[in-house]
């Protein structure tokens, strides 16, 4: 069994995702003092296994932001990347203005979902597709690695709004979250980072 199951092996256990449920999925922050990257890297890997255990794959969609490993902090998932490109969406972020168009991208999303779905009448996605059966719901897991880098005061503030009401509309949140040391972060940001 040892040699059927060698990959599914790290230091000599078996990996198993985390069991979970997408529609009430909360926003997973993994605060790290980046001693151990590795640990908090399988951690954020055993969530992504249980969102798409969770999910049809078709109907999921993986954000990626890494601007400190530019996509290695995935590298598990390098192999499902290539026979699926369409599960980890677009690209990979790794740059200040590709990570703010995406979290700008997924709040127009949002907007729309509330406005044009939920309206008033549905609390989540899920009842709007379970009164609608025509429509699918296609979930989202944004993961940030390095958090917050990449980020600036206007991306923050967009991202509130992403973790606040994208699990109502099918997008979920992990972050890996490193607390910045630098000290010439201005007020207004480490504030808005303190909302987080």
């Amino acid at each position: 069994i040892k040699d059927k199951c060698s990959r599914l092996l790290v230091d000599g256990g078996i990996r198993f995702p985390i069991i979970l449920s997408i529609k009430d999925a909360p926003v997973w922050l993994i605060k790290s003092d980046n001693a151990n990257p590795t640990k908090v890297q399988a951690f954020t890997h055993a969530i992504m296994f249980g969102v798409m255990a969770a999910c049809p794959v078709a109907r999921l969609t993986y954000t990626i932001v890494d601007p400190e490993n530019r996509g290695n902090s995935i590298a598990p998932f390098f192999d499902a990347k290539k026979k699926l490109p369409e599960l980890f969406g677009e690209k990979l972020y790794i740059n200040k203005e590709d990570i703010a168009a995406k979290i700008s991208k997924l709040n127009e999303k949002i907007e729309n979902i509330l406005q044009d779905k939920l309206g008033t009448q549905y609390d989540t996605v899920f009842d709007y597709a379970r009164a609608n059966p025509d429509y699918q719901v296609n979930a989202e897991l944004l993961v940030l690695y390095d958090f917050p880098k990449g980020f600036d005061e206007r991306t923050l503030a967009e991202l509130r709004n992403v973790l606040r009401n994208g699990s109502k509309c099918g997008i979920y949140a992990l972050i890996s979250y490193l607390p910045d040391v630098d000290a010439n972060l201005s007020r207004e940001y480490q504030q808005s980072l303190q909302t987080i």
